[in-house]
């Protein structure tokens, strides 16, 4: 996903489905001006890592699967700025250790499916 694609359209957005469309990489600044957004949904894509700050404007975020990809690298802060995060499904990936203080910021995480 390039940075500026959603530059465009209504920044009141709350849910985007963007699942099962071959997606390999979030561009830092990508999901910037969702700031709205409270569902995103990115499973069975092809993405293979995330990055840091790659939700950094989502701070109203509440669910996010990541669910089926091939996510085998996840930067530290990745999840910054999630303060809002409720739910995070990141299994059936390729993930194979978790590093301390991956979901720090993750104050508001209630269910977090990793198997």
């Amino acid at each position: 996903i390039s940075p500026d694609v959603f530059k465009l359209i209504n920044h009141n957005i709350t849910e985007l489905d963007l699942s099962c469309n071959k997606i390999g990489i979030i561009k830092r600044d990508s999901l910037y001006y969702l700031p709205n957004l409270k569902v995103l949904l990115l499973n069975e894509n092809k993405l293979t890592e995330l990055t840091n700050f790659t939700f950094i404007n989502l701070q109203n975020l509440m669910y996010l699967d990541l669910n089926s990809n091939q996510i085998s690298i996840i930067e530290l802060n990745a999840f910054k700025g999630l303060a809002k995060l409720f739910m995070l499904y990141l299994y059936h990936n390729k993930i194979k250790y978790i590093k301390n203080g991956y979901f720090l910021d993750l104050e508001n995480l209630n269910r977090l499916e990793l198997y």
